[in-house]
Order: C-alpha cells, then structure tokens, then sequence
C-alpha cells in the first residue's frame, strides 16, 4: 500500500525534513537549454564525465517529458555546517546528503511508488563514475537537478521553503517525484 506519511515518519530525523506533497517541478525546453547551457560551461566540472549530467542526463525535450509524467513530489532538506575553504568537508556533505536522498527514494519504491529523484551536482555514489562506459549501478543514480532543467531556487521558493546558504551553512535540497 502506498503510504507517504509512513515514509515521511521514517525520514524526519537528525535534521532532515521531508516536506510536501508539493507539485512536481516543471521545466520547459527553453528553460532546460539554458540551465544545459551553464552546464557546458563546465564550472563543476561534470559536464560529459557523468550519467547523471548533461549531456547523458538526455536531451532537454527528453527531461521535461519525464517530468510531466509526476505531479507531487516531496523536497528533502538538511542544514550542514559547512567551511567554505575546506573542500573535503564540502564534497563530504554533497555525499551525506545524496545518501540520504537515495534512502528516500529507497523508500518510496518500496511502498510501491514510481519515482525520479534529483539532487543538486553530479551523482556520487560511485568514487568516479564509469561514463562513457556503462553505469554499474544504475538503481542508485541521482541526477542532476539542473540537468534537469529545473531552477531550484524557483521551486523552492515557489513551495515555500526558505532557499538559503551563508558563510557558516547550507541548506541542500533533493526532490523525490513520485506516482
């Protein structure tokens, strides 16, 4: 039986929060080319080196579409304490929080959802991804939010949520789509 207050009861804790149902976010083609454009600029350094960023990711057309088969998701949040000079730690709470977005995910599936997850960055469940080789493991994949065309500030802001980041701490955000 699908029960999303059973996976909202399983999550809240140590600081995470799981908010919603709110709309699924959108995107429109114009939207996704200009989020792919920044992405080809290469500045993260994930352009064409992961499956989970453009240009893998899919053609933007590809994305929305995807995104129109949802209509509620569930934004996950966790504040970290962050040094903006210590990288390491940086990378560290990119991957804490990816996993705790793939547990959420984890667990909509198993109430019987189908799901699209997204988070901020290129997926870091591998140490280095296997692109242009096939992904090993293709269930744990998290994509790209911006790859996906979707103006996070926007959407967070639009669902009512607080978009914030500050010298001393950030606030990462993933969304689960659901159906």
């Amino acid at each position: 039986m699908k029960d999303v207050e059973k996976i909202r009861n399983a999550v809240v804790s140590d600081g995470i929060e799981l908010t919603g149902p709110h709309p699924a976010p959108s995107s429109d083609v114009k939207t996704s080319e200009k989020f792919r454009t920044i992405c080809k600029t290469d500045t993260c350094g994930n352009y064409n080196k992961s499956w989970t960023c453009p240009p893998a990711v899919g053609v933007p057309k590809d994305c929305v579409a995807k995104l129109k088969e949802f209509k509620d998701a569930m934004i996950i949040t966790k504040t970290f304490p962050i040094d903006l000079n210590d990288k390491a730690m940086l990378e560290g709470i990119i991957v804490e929080h990816q996993s705790i977005c793939r547990g959420v995910k984890k667990l909509f599936l198993r109430e019987g959802f189908d799901v699209l997850a997204l988070t901020d960055g290129r997926c870091t469940y591998c140490k280095k991804c296997s692109y242009p080789e096939p992904c090993v493991a293709p269930a744990e994949q998290m994509p790209s939010v911006s790859g996906f065309g979707i103006d996070m500030s926007n959407y967070i802001t639009g669902c009512g949520i607080e978009f914030s980041f500050s010298k001393t701490s950030a606030t990462l955000y993933g969304i689960v789509m659901y159906k």
